[in-house]
């Protein structure tokens, strides 16, 4: 058999919810720590007790490629603001729809509370690969 050494390069994506309304430190989520999706809503993780947030309010999803989306998991909606806090950008987000998110976009549980700034960390990291080839017979 031959071996052979390869490099891949693995893009890991951090994204970071930064409060916009009150004071408190920023949100990590790793997509390694959560298999790629996390539940946010009224508790502890975002610092919150407000019972209009549902315990199981929203759904953030990071795909492979570093793409993150908001989806409303609620009856009680959300809402996205293109590229800032802005009421002119105010989208309200029903239960189920997916809406992509960039950095610098923002998003909230109540129309005017608990406002988030996303912001999104890529590092390429290096992971050396050892494959196994089949001989030529």
């Amino acid at each position: 058999m031959e071996e052979e050494k390869t490099k891949r390069i693995v893009l890991e994506t951090t994204v970071r919810l930064k409060p916009v309304d009150r004071d408190g430190p920023s949100i990590e989520i790793l997509k390694e720590a959560t298999n790629g999706k996390v539940v946010i809503g009224r508790g502890e993780f975002i610092r919150c007790g407000d019972k209009k947030v549902s315990r199981v309010h929203a759904e953030l999803e990071l795909e492979t490629d570093g793409t993150v989306y908001l989806t409303p998991l609620h009856v009680n909606p959300c809402f996205f603001y293109k590229g800032g806090w802005n009421e002119d950008s105010k989208e309200e987000l029903r239960k189920g729809r997916r809406q992509r998110l960039e950095n610098g976009d923002h998003f909230s549980l109540l129309p005017h509370s608990f406002v988030y700034t996303i912001v999104l960390e890529s590092n390429a990291i290096n992971n050396n690969i050892r494959q196994i080839g089949r001989a030529h017979v």
